[in-house]
């Protein structure tokens, strides 16, 4: 699963074995550390064409994105 910005076009979510959807964010925070030892995750809320939700994360020192289904 991708999550794939251009320059034209709305994002687009790719998935295996799918057409690549349209996908717009509903929502966007930033969740606190818990522990002193841990970083704090950004997590970003995706809502394809069809109704289904990815929810995008990542630690402050992560450069990749974790996507999963919400």
């Amino acid at each position: 699963m991708r999550l794939v910005f251009t320059a034209n076009e709305e994002p687009r979510v790719e998935l295996p074995g799918e057409q690549a959807q349209p996908a717009r964010r509903i929502d966007r925070y930033t969740k606190p550390p818990r522990w002193f030892w841990q970083s704090a995750e950004e997590v970003e809320i995706w809502q394809l064409a069809d109704g289904r939700q990815v929810r995008a994360s990542r630690h402050s020192q992560a450069t990749n994105w974790e996507l999963r289904w919400r």
